[in-house]
């Protein structure tokens, strides 16, 4: 398997993805678990 670029330089900055690295992106949906709110509380922030 190919090595990765590392994401920051020796200065601490990070660098732009790239359009390969990108479209490996999958949706959050794929990766989280779904979260419920907290008992009490709507996710509509009108606490």
């Amino acid at each position: 398997m190919k090595t990765a670029n590392p994401m920051t330089d020796k200065d601490g900055e990070v660098r732009e993805l790239t359009t390969a690295e990108m479209k490996r992106f999958r949706p959050a949906s794929e990766v989280f678990s779904p979260v419920a709110p907290p008992q009490g509380r709507s996710l509509s922030g009108d606490w």
